[in-house]
Order: structure tokens, then C-alpha cells, then sequence
């Protein structure tokens, strides 16, 4: 699946990710060549990809949980050992920096929110 910018549109691309990280395991490795090298490409389209890989080459890519809500996204491992998270669905948004401070504000109010939910049984 080379050149998939070409071929794919954003939505697509978007689309497939998750198509591929919902196949995983929590902890397991993308062992599918095919896959591998479609999420790889996929990222390097990604406007944060020299930030998250200091450009460096992913050797790995694992699904594991993220953040408070029990979601789950890749993380991938570069070739100098360094792991850090990739998020697929923030990979083409125009104002990455405003969705994480929504994320932020919705972690910062959820122990408000579990603890009204909790007096109104």
C-alpha cells in the first residue's frame, strides 16, 4: 500500500487506522508486513510526524490504552528506543493544540462529573 496520499483520502486513511488498530490485542504488535508498512506511511503524512519521531525510523507499532477514558492507540518504537503515542484520528486535524486542551478540560472535570453521577443514585 505504497503511496497511499495519493491514493486514499484523508477520511480513508482515518478509516483504515482504525480499521487496523481495532484488529489488535491490547499490547500487541503490528506483525502484518502489510499493515505495518500502510500505518508507517500513513504517519509520515501525519503534520506532527518529525515531532513524534525526531526523524527517526518506527521500528514497532503496539496498541496500548491511553488516557481516562479506556481508549486505546498506537504507540510506536523507534529505532533509538524512544516510545511514544501516535494518534491516528489528530493525524490531519487543523488545530491539534485546541483538541488537546478539550482533552485536557474533559480530564480535568470527569472526577466532578463521576462524583455527581455517584450522589444522584
Amino acid at each position: 500500500m505504497l503511496f497511499i496520499a495519493c491514493l486514499m483520502s484523508q477520511k480513508e486513511i482515518i478509516n483504515e487506522c482504525r480499521k487496523i488498530l481495532n484488529s489488535l490485542q491490547l499490547g500487541q504488535y503490528v506483525e502484518n508486513d502489510a499493515d505495518f508498512n500502510f500505518l508507517s506511511d500513513a504517519f509520515s503524512k501525519a503534520r506532527y510526524y518529525a515531532f513524534k519521531t525526531q526523524n527517526r525510523r518506527i521500528v514497532r507499532i503496539q496498541k496500548r490504552a491511553s488516557g481516562n477514558y479506556g481508549t486505546c492507540c498506537f504507540f510506536i518504537e523507534l529505532d533509538n528506543g524512544r516510545i511514544t503515542d501516535f494518534s491516528y484520528s489528530k493525524m490531519f486535524s487543523k488545530n491539534p493544540a485546541l483538541e488537546d486542551v478539550l482533552a485536557a478540560m474533559r480530564t480535568a472535570i470527569d472526577p466532578i462529573i463521576y462524583r455527581i453521577g455517584c450522589t444522584m443514585d
